[in-house]
């Protein structure tokens, strides 16, 4: 964590950055807060995820689903962002 960052959960369990020694505002949103929360949001989905997997004996999506769902969802972002060059990284 860089010096002056501040982060802390606060009662509503999202993260926030009260100080930083450096941001970047873009259009008035706050990047580092923004990736921070949504690496907090992920995270906390991903969790989700795993104990509704395991406490209902549900199968993982196999490997051809997750190929079908990262490709929807590369296309999504490729759609959102059309001129922000985003481009899949080689698998390796």
């Amino acid at each position: 964590m860089a010096h002056g960052e501040q982060i802390h959960n606060r009662g509503s369990g999202i993260r926030k950055i009260e100080e930083l020694a450096m941001s970047i505002i873009i259009g008035g949103i706050n990047l580092a807060e923004s990736i921070i929360n949504l690496e907090y949001e992920l995270n906390r989905t991903q969790q989700i995820l795993d104990w509704v997997i395991q406490h209902n004996q549900i199968k993982p999506p196999s490997a051809a689903d997750m190929a079908r769902i990262e490709g929807e969802a590369f296309s999504y972002l490729t759609k959102k962002y059309p001129h922000a060059g985003i481009s899949a990284k080689a698998k390796g």
